[in-house]
């Protein structure tokens, strides 16, 4: 009897906590998606030039990228990408110029490795990146010519999941640069 008793008491609880949890995830559902669009859109300005005083969000199909203009027109677009890592997805914002070289790219959330793949966030190999096309935008272990960007020791899938993601961002602005 005392089993029936302790397992009804189990469900109450159970039942009251998952109730709970699910109130708080769906009243703060639209607010972490609003702080997570205005935490894109700041980086977004971030990676633009310093000039840029407007940044228009679109989005063409799945893909979302952000227009930066200043007085004299169209400053750059910020491609946002995503390739998978060792430890996941790593998404990523991807500046890019009117002739379609690299701006500067920002990771916007990864779950690499602690001190191994988390080193894709700094800025010597991130920074490698800036002003290379879609064609040298390639690891030089992979180039076949010792030209590119250099990997991360101890973390060449996270290097290939950043790489791969820059290229295809630039390869989508090639497709959508002409947008409005």
């Amino acid at each position: 009897m005392k089993i029936i008793d302790y397992s009804l008491r189990l469900l109450v609880l159970c039942a009251i906590a998952s109730g709970l949890l699910t109130y708080v995830y769906e009243s703060t559902a639209s607010r972490i998606a609003e702080n997570v669009a205005k935490e894109k859109s700041v980086k977004a300005r971030s990676i633009l030039p310093g000039d840029t005083a407007v940044v228009k969000e679109f989005k063409d199909g799945t893909m979302t990228f952000f227009r930066g203009y200043s007085k004299g027109g169209l400053n750059g677009t910020v491609v946002e990408a995503s390739s998978k890592g060792y430890g996941g997805p790593i998404n990523l914002l991807v500046g890019i110029d009117k002739d379609g070289r690299v701006i500067d790219v920002a990771v916007a959330s990864h779950k690499e490795t602690p001190g191994l793949g988390a080193k894709i966030e700094e800025s010597r190999f991130i920074g490698q990146f800036k002003g290379r096309s879609a064609a040298e935008a390639v690891l030089k272990k992979d180039s076949g010519n010792n030209d590119g960007v250099d990997a991360i020791a101890a973390a060449t899938i996270s290097s290939r999941a950043v790489t791969k993601a820059v290229k295809e961002s630039l390869e989508i602005y090639g497709e959508v640069k002409n947008v409005r």
